[in-house]
């Protein structure tokens, strides 16, 4: 970003537009945690599935990885699934289809672009429930 945009966020002369409503499929996953290599390599290979199938990863917590994949009214459940699937048995994975605030979050000294995901907690409680190599579909906002 160029240093004259940075100095403006700064003086507060560029106002930040409003979030904005996206359907997204929000995707939220743990890797096997028992080694750090583990966590690396299955991680890396779970987000490289992901991004070739077109999910955009929003955050990486260790061995947690939450992403979207961002739809259109004619976009295949069908083939999220099947790429989810895919993840190997040392990732576990929960996903929901919603219609989600999206844009720049912000505060005066930090902005970072991504979805604001309603009841993150009862996601993050259903992913830990599941087995390794599972995945599950949760129904709507929870």
């Amino acid at each position: 970003m160029p240093a004259e945009t940075l100095q403006a966020l700064e003086r507060g002369d560029v106002s930040i537009p409003h979030l904005q409503r996206t359907r997204v499929c929000h995707v939220l996953l743990q890797v096997r945690d028992d080694t750090n290599e583990t966590i690396a390599n299955d991680r890396s290979d779970a987000i490289e599935l992901m991004l070739r199938e077109g999910a955009i990863v929003e955050s990486v917590l260790s061995s947690f990885v939450s992403a979207v994949f961002t739809l259109e009214s004619e976009t295949p459940l069908d083939r999220i699934g099947a790429t989810l699937d895919r993840l190997g048995s040392n990732v576990r994975a929960v996903y929901r289809v919603g219609d989600y605030l999206r844009g720049v979050i912000a505060s005066p000294s930090r902005f970072d672009y991504g979805t604001v995901v309603p009841n993150m907690s009862a996601a993050m409680e259903r992913l830990l429930r599941l087995e390794f190599g599972s995945v599950e579909r949760l129904d709507g906002d929870m």
